[in-house]
């Protein structure tokens, strides 16, 4: 019986999660101005560009919240100072979502652009008074792509810490 609990009691402490490294999730020094995507030990995550050269080793992370308009200095109510320790985890900017946001735009506006070349020269009388359907096709593609491409720069690809 005794064995068995000394067994039990082992097999529970070698199971247990051990205290967490008090280092940051990452392997290389993140130089300032570079956009961060941190979260937090309660769930909670926070975006910003930081502040201040971060290593794994730092004892605060400096950054101001994204996306608002930059910090230059940590004494405006934007920039947040956290203690390295309530990090989880740690990803930074990998790119943006712009090729993909153009070649949606560039999918959507070609078929706007079939749609619309066969309407407008369907209610056409004449032969030859309207413009081939490939170019009504090129030209919205081309738009469209163009309005893909600006909101799609604006979505952030995340990718692990270095």
């Amino acid at each position: 019986m005794r064995f068995l609990m000394i067994a039990v009691l082992t097999a529970c402490a070698a199971a247990a999660p051990g205290a967490r490294a008090q280092n940051l999730p990452m392997t290389v020094p993140l130089d300032s101005g570079r956009l961060v995507r941190l979260r937090l030990d309660d769930g909670t995550v926070v975006r910003g560009r930081l502040l201040q050269p971060l290593a794994p080793e730092s004892p605060e992370v400096a950054f101001c919240r994204y996306p608002a308009p930059p910090c230059r200095s940590m004494d405006l109510p934007r920039a947040v100072r956290l203690e390295s320790r309530l990090v989880a985890d740690l990803e930074v900017q990998r790119g943006t979502r712009l090729w993909r946001g153009a070649a949606i735009g560039a999918g959507v506006g070609a078929v706007f652009g079939l749609l619309t070349g066969s309407l407008y020269n369907g209610l056409c009388d004449s032969y030859g008074c309207g413009q081939p359907i490939a170019i009504w096709m090129f030209t919205q593609a081309l738009g469209t792509a163009l309005w893909g491409a600006l909101f799609g720069s604006q979505g952030v690809v995340w990718g692990p810490a270095p």
